[in-house]
This record gives C-alpha cells, structure tokens and sequence, in this order.
C-alpha cells in the first residue's frame, strides 16, 4: 500500500485554488495604496516580510528607525512613531515598510503597512503532529506551530468558534503559514466583521458570488467600480470584507484590489516568501512576485539548484515594472541536510541520514516531496536525500521539503543551530562536529571571509546557524569546511 500523510484540507481545495495560482503573475497581493512613487524617492525602497523583533523595527534582518514611521492597520492609519509602532504591530506580522533602506543593514521607515490575512472564526481544526495543527479560519485553511507568535492563546488552546486574525506568508496550496495569531473572541459576536485576503476561483458574475479557497461571498452589495477592470476576475487577489450568513456565506460590504507591493518600480526592494511557481532557476514567482536572477545573482545558505515550489526564501535585489531582478537569494530555512539514506521508518514517520544518524528527521502532512519519490514508503537505502526543515522544541528536525535522486555520493552537508560549541566541536541539531579535520583555510563566515580556528569559535555561540559540508568514509563524517551565517 502506498503510503500517504493525510491532508485536512479536501482535495477540492487543491481544484478550487490551481484558477487563482495560474494568475498569480498577473495579480499582487496585500496591504494598502503604496506611497512610493514608481522609481522610488531617491534611495528608497520597500520591505515585505514578518516582524523578527522590536527596538525599532527588524523586517528582512534589516533594523528600521521607526521615530516619524506612519502606521496603517487594514487600510486604516492608527498613527505615527515609536509608541504606536509598539501598540499596534508585534512579531511575526506580516508588514510592508516603505522607506530607505541602507547597505550598512539599517534603515529608515517612512510608512509600515499591514493587513490581516484572515479575521474571522475557527471552523476546523485537525492535528498533524505533537507541534503542529491545520486549522480552517473564515474558510481559509491555516498552519500553526511551535514557530507561531501567539496573543490570548496557544497552539493548544485553539478551539473552534475562537475568532482569530492571522498574519503569515501563503504557499502554492494556498495554506497560510501562519507568523503570527490573536485571539480577538472566544465566540463570533452578532453582526462581526469578517476579512479575507486572497485570490477569487469559482466566479459567477450572475449570482455575483466567487469564492476565496473554501469561504463563498456574495458581492452584489458592492461597488466593484475600484477593481482594476472594474469588476472581479478570477485569479485576482483582494482584501474583502463583510459578515456572514446563517449558511457560512461572506455578505461583502467592502471589496479592494490587494497591492503588497504597492509600487511597480523601486530601486532597492526585499521581499520574504513561499515560492509558488517555478519556471526555471532564473524565473520563480515568491507569492505574487515574480523574480528573475542572473549569472550575477548570490545564493547564501543555499545552492541555485535548490530553488523549487515551497521553498522559503528572502529576496533583495531592484524592482522593475513589478519584477524583482535579484542580487541576493537568501534562504530562511534554518536547517539543511544532504547525505545518502540510510534508513526509513514508515511507523514513526522519520528518515535516517548516514554520518548524520544521531539528528532525528520526522515528516508529516506538510513535507514536500521530490525529485524521484512521491512520499517516504518511496524512498530507498541508499537514495540520496536533500532535506531542509525546522528545528523542534524536542531537537529533532520537521522537514518541509524532502528532495530524493537515485545517484548516491559520499558529501555530506549539515546546516542548522549551533546547541553546543567547545572547540574543536560543536553539536549541531544532534550532530557532533569533530573540526579537527578542517584545514586553516576551511573557516569562513557566509559572506566569504575567512576566519582562523581561533576567530570561528572566539565568533560562535549558541543558537547560531553554521554549514558544516565533509565527506561520509563509510564509518563517519570527516568534516573539509564550516561557514558560520552572519545577519542578511
């Protein structure tokens, strides 16, 4: 028998969503009317991406001042300033900043946008594993986990009823990995409003209803006159608000076109995303973003060749007529794996990799496969396997892509979070790595400067990400080189 991790989202979904997905290119996605004029006003830019932390503000690990920044709030300014930006905005919100930014990782920001994905009521809620729950929120299928920012509740604490608002970044099925999660009500109050954010499918301009993935609304109560034809398109992306029904329906009071760019030209953007489409390596779309890259692009924390459908990525580079040409594609992966197979255990759902056996790698309905197998009962002893994924509170690794080919090697790479560092070794997510064997010229830090021994672990600490690459003899991993990640 073939097996399968279930999925809580129906099939149909996946039906209902590939209209949209297809548009994709043709529509953006998000928060407000930009105020950036196309060009960008001399050395400004944008920042699209989630809140990492506060002080100013970090978006895209660039630091932000934030002391006359305007907030706007689902099209609504709340203010300007410091004060304000803490009141309103909290970490792992999904924002646009509009401002300068400047190569030395700072910035200033003149305008912080954001819009909820989702504002409405829980409907479903299925488990995926210990750390993980699929939840439907207003018809919109959301993933939470240990990674989520959680206000007034937790992962364990959400129930249906319980209204929500979501921020997060939307993937090619059109889950929305959700960054951040508030509990607005334990129940939906009389006459509350309902927001979604997403791309029409299944439009009826004779009913005058559409869905957005498995919420139906009904617009006939609306001036469309502000969509970009001038009516709704399937395949468009838009903010839509309204109540719903006794049968579950959105009666739309309230219908925009979604800009997450809010410009078509800036001359320094970064833009942190799901890839949904990919059409070659020099031609992917992140969201509703198409980028392109070129023989100048840098990859850090990941080869070109890595880049495929539901990789999460950061992106930085100019923006030209609304296509982002690309100097620099981060990966926001933390960790890597790349071995030959050693063992599967389709029971505990977990693969083994040889010289990395001591990490724990576990799949769940989530992990992408690739490459040469459609789920774990496919791969083979002996494959060989690409992996990226998170870390778990228990320090095993959830992968969310598993990429298997059948030409076995002998290289080894493990990227992850330095839990322990004595030299020569340091542990990484359960891995032991002898440094021992690693040439003076085999240390360096991910912008390609090199280090001493001495520098590297006077420079490591715990919870650093460091790419460790060796070769595998058959017995062990004897470790060639090790690069420790620096601020992107």
């Amino acid at each position: 028998m073939r097996y399968q991790n279930k999925r809580f989202i129906p099939t149909i979904l996946l039906m209902i969503l590939f209209p949209a997905l297809a548009a994709f290119t043709a529509c953006s996605g998000g928060a407000g009317d930009g105020l950036i004029a196309d060009g960008g006003i001399g050395g400004t830019g944008i920042s699209i991406g989630s809140i990492s932390a506060f002080g100013s503000i970090f978006v895209n690990d660039t630091e932000f001042d934030t002391t006359g920044t305007e907030v706007v709030i689902d099209s609504e300014p709340v203010g300007a300033g410091d004060s304000v930006v803490r009141d309103f905005l909290a970490r792992g919100m999904v924002v646009r900043v509009e401002g300068q930014i400047r190569d030395d990782g700072g910035g200033t920001a003149k305008r912080i946008v954001f819009d909820h994905n989702v504002l409405g009521p829980v409907e479903g809620v299925v488990s995926l594993d210990e750390f993980t729950k699929e939840l439907i929120v207003a018809g919109q299928p959301v993933i939470v986990n240990e990674q989520t920012n959680f206000e007034n509740t937790s992962v364990d604490r959400i129930a249906i009823d319980n209204v929500l608002a979501v921020s997060g970044l939307t993937d090619s099925d059109g889950l929305i990995r959700a960054s951040y999660v508030a509990k607005k009500e334990d129940f939906p109050l009389p006459a509350m409003e309902v927001g979604v954010r997403g791309h029409i499918c299944n439009l009826d301009p004779l009913l005058e209803t559409f869905c957005i993935n498995l919420l139906w609304v009904d617009y006939s109560l609306v001036d469309v006159r502000s969509l970009p034809e001038g009516f709704p398109v399937n395949g468009q992306r838009i903010i839509v608000k309204g109540t719903l029904d006794g049968n579950s329906i959105l009666i739309a009071d309230h219908i925009r076109f979604a800009d997450d760019l809010g410009v078509d030209n800036a001359e320094q953007a970064e833009i942190e995303g799901i890839v949904t489409q990919f059409f070659s390596l020099s031609n992917f779309s992140i969201g509703d973003v198409v980028v392109h890259t070129d023989g100048e692009t840098a990859f850090e924390g990941l080869d070109r060749e890595d880049i495929a459908v539901g990789s999460w990525l950061a992106v930085k580079g100019p923006l030209n007529n609304r296509v982002l040409l690309a100097d620099r594609v981060i990966a926001k992966a933390t960790v890597k794996l790349k071995s030959t197979v050693a063992a599967v255990d389709l029971t505990e759902e977990t693969i083994t990799l040889k010289g990395l056996e001591t990490t724990v790698v576990k799949v769940n309905g989530l992990t992408r496969f690739l490459g040469k197998a459609d789920g774990l009962d496919e791969i083979q002893p002996n494959d060989r396997a690409a992996i990226v994924g998170r870390v778990l509170p228990n320090d095993s690794v959830m992968a969310s892509k598993v990429v298997i080919t059948p030409a076995a090697s002998d290289h080894v790479m493990l990227k992850g979070p330095v839990t322990y560092v004595l030299s020569p070794r340091l542990d990484i997510v359960g891995t032991t790595v002898d440094t021992n064997m690693i040439p003076d010229d085999g240390f360096a830090l991910s912008g390609g400067q090199s280090l001493t021994r001495d520098e590297f672990f006077s420079t490591v600490s715990n919870g650093e990400i460091v790419n460790a690459t060796g070769r595998f003899n058959g017995a062990a991993v004897t470790w060639l080189a090790i690069e420790l990640e620096i601020g992107q």
